[in-house]
């Protein structure tokens, strides 16, 4: 059972997603978009340091918890950045509790957004 209170929404967080919109000449480009602030509970849960292709690599892995009616435009594969340190974190596994109205997301830091 997953129990979250107002005070534990500790992160502003804002979803990144891609769209495709004509360009006005026949063909489409992709655009992205930010969507406005929710409030979530985040924390770091997993870190690596790996050498990949001869560079050393890290990953972070963050658990956000946040209310489900907010959760519900987040979907697996989008990107989302919190707090003021412009990093950007893929969507990997969202996880919905209805009976406490919470959703649970899994992310993993990416290069760029």
């Amino acid at each position: 059972m997953i129990s979250l209170q107002a005070g534990q929404l500790n992160s502003r967080i804002r979803v990144k997603r891609f769209t495709t919109v004509s360009d006005g000449f026949g063909g489409s480009t992709n655009v992205s978009e930010l969507s406005e602030p929710f409030w979530a509970n985040v924390k770091e849960v997993d870190g690596k340091i790996i050498e990949e292709n001869g560079k050393v690599v890290r990953t972070v892995e963050v658990k956000i918890l946040m209310r489900s009616k907010a959760a519900d435009v987040v979907k697996v594969g989008d990107i989302i950045t919190y707090g003021n340190n412009g990093d950007f974190y893929r969507i990997n596994n969202k996880f919905q509790n209805v009976l406490d109205f919470v959703t649970e997301l899994k992310a993993t830091k990416v290069d760029e957004g």
